[in-house]
């Protein structure tokens, strides 16, 4: 019997932990942003970004693609990856049923490829879903201080000075799946010089341009999941 009940909570540990936490920890309520941002991306149909040529400014569009960096990316802060969002939840780990002490979602501009085009991805405001892939698990007295500065900015009080604490971690890397749900617009575009055509030379007439925008609003944040 003693056997069983160990095992079993092995078990419910390591589920806890596979899912990030979501529906099965403590103030599992704070992962809400990450489960209406899956669903809302989930529940629309996909549009190619050649659709998006013949403008439709102002309507909502769900893009699926590669995440390509638009000059800059992001590092993520526990594996290092480079990616263009990031989603931290950071639990303390103190009994069986884990306590969720933050949540930290981060994302920047990206451009976003299909197999018709690129978009341009502001995700200004945002709601990020990102499943995590990677966890580590710290003990009270070996915090490292990155982790104990994100702890001091996002975590409630100080329960988690004494307990352990496993953070979970998911990324849309660089060149990794990504979909996006937002309001579609046209941005002025200078095509890279490899792009541009002419009789011997750059032409005018390739050399600049528009491209799709997608971005958000504060009525309708920007959806942004893993792919």
């Amino acid at each position: 019997m003693v056997l069983t009940t160990c095992v079993f909570a092995v078990v419910l540990i390591g589920a806890v932990l596979a899912l990030g936490g979501t529906g099965m920890c403590i103030d599992g309520g704070r992962l809400r942003e990450r489960r209406t941002a899956q669903a809302g991306v989930r529940r629309e149909w996909t549009t190619r970004v050649a659709e998006l040529r013949d403008g439709g400014d102002g309507k909502l569009a769900k893009l699926e693609g590669t995440a390509v960096t638009d000059g800059g990316t992001l590092r993520a802060p526990f594996s290092g990856r480079r990616c263009v969002a990031y989603e931290l939840t950071l639990f303390d780990f103190e009994g069986v049923r884990p306590v969720l002490l933050a949540r930290v979602a981060v994302a920047r501009s990206f451009l976003l490829r299909d197999d018709t085009g690129i978009a341009h991805v502001v995700p200004e405001p945002a709601l990020v879903g990102i499943e995590p892939d990677k966890r580590w698990r710290f003990e009270a007295d070996r915090v490292p201080t990155k982790l104990r500065a994100l702890l001091d900015e996002h975590a409630l009080g100080e329960r988690w000075h004494h307990h352990p604490i496993v953070v979970c971690e998911g990324v849309i890397e660089v060149g990794g799946p990504v979909a996006a749900f937002g309001h579609v617009a046209r941005e002025p575009f200078a095509a890279p010089p490899d792009q541009r055509v002419g009789n011997g030379g750059e032409s005018p007439y390739r050399a600049s341009g528009t491209r799709a925008l997608l971005t958000g609003s504060l009525a309708v944040p920007l959806l942004l999941i893993s792919g």
